[in-house]
């Protein structure tokens, strides 16, 4: 975890830094935008790569958001209408360099905080029984600061 402060000791901001298992995160440092540069390793491997983590001004690691609904699409036109209703407590993921995980919430909405790069969009139902338009959906962020609304019928 990482915190800043004013200086007064007065909480600006904490965010949760994790991208791997063992990371070993052993200096830090502000830099001149206000944000924090994070050095460290992953002691599990000894050939691993050194790891640099940058955050923003306001603790921000990943500043992609894909968002969107799960919904049940009545007319199979994969196309939310509004007498769709949709799914709530559904698992989706996004497999890319990483893996980041969401689930739909009390209104079948979701939304995630991605890195640039590739990746696929996929939710999982509670039991076989479903069948989507899809089962994959590629995304891709080329750029910081983007948003994807991508509604996913199924």
């Amino acid at each position: 975890m990482v915190l800043k402060t004013d200086a007064d000791g007065n909480e600006l901001w904490s965010s949760i830094v994790y991208l791997m298992p063992f990371d070993n995160f052993s200096d830090m440092d502000e830099t001149p935008d206000g944000g924090v540069a994070i050095f460290g390793y992953n002691f599990s491997d000894t050939n691993s790569p050194l790891i640099l983590v940058k955050l923003d001004n306001n603790g921000v690691l990943f500043s992609n958001f894909v968002e969107g609904n799960l919904f049940y699409d009545l007319n199979q036109d994969c196309t939310l209408n509004t007498n769709e209703n949709g799914f709530n407590h559904w698992l989706i993921q996004a497999s890319g360099n990483y893996d980041f995980y969401a689930f739909s919430d009390a209104d079948s909405n979701y939304s995630m905080e991605l890195d640039t790069g590739d990746y696929e969009l996929t939710f999982y139902p509670p039991n076989n029984y479903w069948e989507g338009c899809q089962t994959e959906y590629p995304i891709n962020f080329s750029a910081f600061f983007d948003t994807i609304t991508l509604d996913l019928p199924y």
